[in-house]
Formats: C-alpha cells, sequence, structure tokens
C-alpha cells in the first residue's frame, strides 16, 4: 500500500513576484532563461506541491489576460505551477486584501517573495495576518538579509556574485574577447542545476 505524500493537508498561499516572469504572461507564451527572474519563491512552492501540500499562487492581475470573461482558459506553460492552483489577485485593491485575508484563514503557510515592507505596505504583514490565523508558518524569501544595507537590493544570480567578489574574477565579457572561449556564469550554472531552467 502507497502511503501519502508526506505534506498532505497542508495548505500554502505563495504570492507570484513582482519581477518579470511567466506567471504574468498569457499561457504558451515562450520565454527565455532569464525572463522569470524571482524563481525562488514559486520553486519553494514547487517543491512543496510536489511533496503533497496544496499550494494556490496569488498572481497579479493582468488586462485582457487574466481577470476578464473572455480569458483563456488554456493551461499554464510555466514549469513552477506544476501541482499548483492560482487566481488573479491584486493586493493593492483593498477587495483584494479582503479577499486574501479571508484565504488566511485556511492556509497553514504564506510565502511572500517581496522585498521587504510590501506586504506591510499592503496591510497584509504577519503581525496583521497571523491576527487572522495564530497558526501561520511564514516563509519570507529575500535575497539579502531583511535588515542592513542590502535589505532593499533585488537578489538573483549576478548580485551574489558581484557581492561575494566572483565576478569581478571572471574577466571581460566574451563578447570583447575575440578568438576567446565565452565565460559561464556560476550563478547561471547552479541555477540550471536545481531544474527549473525553461532551456
Amino acid at each position: 500500500m502507497t502511503s501519502p505524500p508526506p505534506l498532505s493537508g497542508i495548505r500554502v498561499l505563495e504570492f507570484a513576484g513582482l519581477a518579470p516572469g511567466s506567471s504574468a504572461l498569457p499561457p504558451f507564451t515562450y520565454l527565455p532563461y532569464h525572463a522569470n527572474r524571482v524563481i525562488q519563491g514559486p520553486f519553494t512552492g514547487l517543491l512543496l506541491a510536489d511533496y503533497g501540500a496544496s499550494v494556490l499562487r496569488i498572481d497579479r492581475p493582468i488586462p485582457s489576460s487574466t481577470h476578464t470573461p473572455s480569458a483563456s482558459s488554456l493551461p499554464s506553460s510555466d514549469v513552477l505551477s506544476r501541482r499548483k492552483s492560482s487566481i488573479a489577485v491584486s493586493i493593492k485593491d483593498p477587495r483584494g486584501v479582503a479577499l486574501i485575508k479571508e484565504l488566511v484563514k485556511h492556509v497553514d503557510v504564506i510565502i511572500d517573495p517581496f522585498r521587504p515592507g510590501v506586504l506591510e505596505k499592503a496591510g497584509l504583514a504577519p503581525k496583521e495576518l497571523l491576527g487572522v490565523n495564530g497558526r501561520l508558518i511564514f516563509a519570507r524569501i529575500t535575497g539579502f538579509r531583511r535588515d542592513g544595507k542590502y535589505a532593499q537590493m533585488a537578489g538573483h544570480d549576478i548580485n551574489y556574485i558581484a557581492v561575494s567578489g566572483v565576478l569581478s574574477m571572471l574577466g571581460m565579457c566574451a563578447r570583447f574577447q575575440k578568438k576567446k572561449k565565452k565565460k559561464k556564469n556560476p550563478g547561471d550554472g547552479g541555477g540550471r542545476g536545481t531544474g527549473w531552467s525553461r532551456q
């Protein structure tokens, strides 16, 4: 007899990131590798869904695509949406904030991929949501610490290798070095190794 996945019964609310990504585009839109830049949150949700959690993703409303009666209902080509449900809700609209607070009553985990202060500005700070559901677990994912001089810096592979000093060791870009083999970005290589690369 097969046992149920370890996270069966766990309900997750995942906020889609603000950077350009496949969650904000119509179904079957081709994306180059770098288009879906903020993947920490979606990839976390994907892992939880693969282990049996029920994941609902909050996408940004896109006019004529995600929140109109005539919007296409074709499945998304976004590989990070596997085993997830999704709805389009604006966290800048009081009605959207009210809806999210209703959903929060029934979830166990919230995945926050935003920079520090985004959910607070929308009225969805942990303190407020814990008042609605005291059992919530917050997964707040940022590129750097939530305080300090890098708190507001976007967390992408190029930032990490620059701050660590690795970028300065790679030399000039290959396009400026004729007859030399193109250098690889170690951040890109690490990302591709996780299995979420679109190429």
